[in-house]
């Protein structure tokens, strides 16, 4: 019913879609500010996974509890080589106040056009991103996509395959 409901707001221009991106397909070579007003270009992360959790609003219950559990598990995310940047639409502002008043200690992105959300498939309603997560390799090409994610467990199921990879 939900895949239903989402496919007529999309006839209906209320969803945007943004185009499929698939696994294996070199990642989207972005420039962000974060919330220090410094730009963020993803290519200067190669040879380091790289995760990409889109959430829809700053200081909302389900994206503040994704913020705090991948900020509590920020120090196992450095040690596989890894780095965390949440990206919302919101302003540079509103991401600031969110970072400080919660104490994350991943970067958090301003994607205020969605135009980074649309070249990851990322649909945005109302302005507001559904909440997915795009794990990028360290080659620079997307490893695994994570569509409508729980909050709750998301950092851990990504945390979880990046350990894994790092066994082989």
């Amino acid at each position: 019913m939900k895949k239903f409901l989402v496919k007529i707001l999309i006839l209906l221009g209320i969803v945007k879609s943004g185009m499929a991106i698939e696994e294996g397909q070199p990642a989207y070579n972005f420039k962000l500010y974060n919330e220090s007003n410094k730009l963020v270009q993803l290519s200067d992360y190669k040879g380091k996974w790289v995760i990409l959790y889109f959430y829809p609003k700053a200081g909302t219950p389900g994206c503040t509890t994704q913020g705090k559990e991948y900020s509590k598990l920020y120090d196992k995310f450095v040690s596989v080589n890894a780095v965390v940047f949440g990206i919302s639409t919101d302003d540079v502002e509103s991401i600031k106040k969110f970072k400080e008043k919660y104490g994350f200690k991943h970067s958090l992105l301003s994607d205020p056009k969605g135009e980074v959300a649309k070249a990851y498939g990322v649909k945005t309603f109302f302005g507001l991103c559904s909440r997915d997560t795009i794990l990028i390799n360290p080659e620079g090409k997307v490893e695994k996509i994570y569509r409508g994610v729980d909050p709750a467990s998301d950092p851990y199921k990504v945390l979880e395959y990046i350990t894994e990879k790092a066994k082989k």
